[in-house]
């Protein structure tokens, strides 16, 4: 069944088959837990398209989820590990598709948008019920746009009433749920195209306000434990390179995690329930990309301890590595 939202979005609601669930708890090490070993899911080209893999936080034990001739990306775990959403353009375009947490399972489309509408950067509530999402127009980056579409929506994780979650104005990307599934942290700018002004990171609530947390350019913001979010700094002094940073939402100053030598810029970082361990896709090398790669064509994931700053590079290879997120 087909429903059309105010904007004229319009979703596909798909009953998912029923799945065995455990509750998050079970699932997950509570926050606090210092010998987390979860999994880490990925997107990898290592095999021809973008593809969705799991590995160990070691980096062994590697399988494959999916092999579609079609792009896979931003995939995420549901808490109790059973699915995973993402994002493919499968069906002509981005969209959003939730599938079991098995290699080549059946993959359900849980987004129909207009011609000029596409999804990305799925996340799930702590208790699996909820998928938030980001929903942005196909010309988003073309510097010549008048205008464009960046907001964030929530839909049942069956794809049944999807709602727009703020209905501020300006851009909001990268949706993610707080610990406790109170908030959403996402960054945003004040304008209407995405050139306007440097994003940063805010906290959204579910009545419709929002607080913004930085002062500078900061994307790509991610909870650290229930106090601390980590988000990729860029400096307004190009002779420095950004860097992924940690700030304490008590008041805390802003602490520089990655190193300040490195050139190739980090992504997505993002940290597991105990708050010790931080993911990340970078490339720190800052190998020239070739004429029609993506720009992250040589990324790699990375993984930091964040109480030792031992730093493990858990991919090495010269393709696609990105998108990588604990569960």
């Amino acid at each position: 069944m087909r429903s059309s939202s105010p904007n004229g979005f319009a979703v596909v609601w798909i009953t998912l088959s029923v799945l065995p669930v455990m509750t998050a708890l079970q699932a997950r090490p509570a926050a606090g837990n210092r010998d987390f070993t979860g999994r880490i899911i990925w997107i990898s080209d290592r095999d021809g398209t973008p593809d969705i893999y799991t590995m160990d936080a070691n980096g062994s034990q590697v399988e494959r989820l999916t092999a579609t001739p079609e792009a896979e990306e931003y995939p995420k775990a549901s808490p109790d590990r059973s699915r995973v959403a993402f994002i493919s353009n499968r069906s002509g375009k981005r969209e959003l598709w939730v599938m079991p947490m098995t290699a080549g399972a059946p993959a359900l489309q849980l987004t129909s948008s207009p011609q000029y509408l596409e999804v990305m950067e799925p996340d799930w509530s702590p208790d699996g019920g909820t998928i938030a999402y980001n929903v942005i127009s196909i010309n988003l980056r073309d510097p010549k746009a008048i205008q464009v579409v960046g907001e964030v929506w929530r839909m049942n994780a069956d794809g049944s009433s999807a709602v727009r979650f703020i209905a501020d104005p300006g851009l909001h990307f990268n949706p993610v749920f707080s610990p406790d599934g109170k908030q959403l942290l996402a960054v945003a700018n004040d304008f209407t195209t995405y050139f306007d002004h440097p994003l940063a990171p805010f906290l959204l609530d579910a009545g419709g306000g929002r607080k913004r947390l930085t002062d500078g350019f900061d994307a790509h913001a991610a909870w650290c434990g229930s106090d601390h979010i980590v988000y990729v700094h860029f400096p307004a002094d190009t002779t420095q390179s950004a860097g992924i940073w940690r700030l304490g939402l008590a008041g805390r100053a802003p602490e520089r995690l990655t190193p300040a030598e490195w050139e190739g810029s980090p992504r997505l970082p993002n940290a597991d329930p105990s708050g010790r361990w931080l993911l990340f896709t970078a490339d720190p090398e800052g190998k020239p990309v070739v004429a029609g790669e993506p720009a992250y064509r040589h990324y790699n994931v990375f993984k930091l301890d964040l109480e030792t700053r031992a730093l493990e590079q858990l991919t090495k290879d010269e393709h696609v590595d990105e998108g990588a997120w604990w569960y």
